[in-house]
């Protein structure tokens, strides 16, 4: 998924000039997938790997807003 994925988001980074992340939700986590960084000085830094609660990255609130009540309610 990953390597299919970096080519699409090299290209989201040029037309936007902004950061880009795959993450993929399990239940109330999030997993950083990928990352292709933007040239910006203001930088938080490679957290490709890295695992989080969902309601804890704007992107992790984001999928919790598109899902339905019960898979937000699964543990």
């Amino acid at each position: 998924m990953r390597d299919a994925a970096l080519g699409p988001m090299a290209r989201l980074r040029a037309t936007f000039e902004e950061t880009v992340t795959l993450r993929v939700r399990t239940r109330r986590m999030v997993r950083l997938v990928a990352e292709v960084e933007c040239s910006h000085s203001l930088r938080v830094g490679h957290r490709t790997g890295m695992v989080f609660p969902a309601h804890r990255t704007s992107g992790g609130l984001g999928m919790l807003a598109e899902s339905d009540d019960e898979a937000v309610r699964q543990p």
